[in-house]
């Protein structure tokens, strides 16, 4: 469950399992208040379950998410990611480690980079690291671990949001 009856009926009764969930909307909509609900909800469906959550942009209130219900004694932070690399190697141990449910939420794609972009010097030209993290994550073999994601991105450039595949303009 989502923890939001509407969403619930939306996505087909709730988050997929072993499957990537994106959850992509403009600033402060309250994308990390559902990955808060969904650590919540899996704590509950999953008591055994780990709870895995990759915070890049050091924005997460602890106690905010803890007066909403995530057990913050079983949510395991992690490492900061810096780059796309990071998060697909970190997916890569937390799945073939995985031997019971587990949550992976990271919040947000946008704020990673990638390793080549790191080096490059500041004249140089960059690159969407965005795509290349959704890239990383589509390589990980999800279907055979027991492992859920959900991926955070904001709306990033002008005429993103009216050419999103998932939203209907205004």
């Amino acid at each position: 469950s989502s923890g939001c009856q509407v969403l619930d009926q939306a996505l087909g009764g709730g988050w997929a399992e072993n499957r990537i969930s994106n959850v992509v909307g403009d600033k402060a909509v309250g994308k990390t208040l559902l990955a808060i609900e969904a650590a919540a909800n899996f704590a509950i469906k999953y008591p055994r379950g780990k709870i895995r959550y990759r915070e890049c942009e050091a924005a997460f209130d602890r106690g905010y998410a803890a007066a909403l219900g995530m057990p913050l004694d079983r949510v395991d932070f992690g490492e900061a990611l810096e780059t796309v690399e990071d998060l697909f190697e970190d997916l890569q141990k937390v799945i073939a480690g995985a031997k019971q449910p587990e949550l992976y939420i990271v919040d947000s794609l946008d704020a990673l980079s990638d390793r080549a972009e790191m080096e490059r010097s500041m004249d140089e030209g960059t690159y969407g690291a965005a795509k290349a993290a959704i890239d990383a994550i589509g390589q990980v073999r999800w279907r055979e671990a027991q492992t859920p994601a959900i991926a955070m991105r904001q709306f990033n450039c002008v005429g993103e949001r009216e050419t999103h595949p998932y939203i209907i303009p205004e």
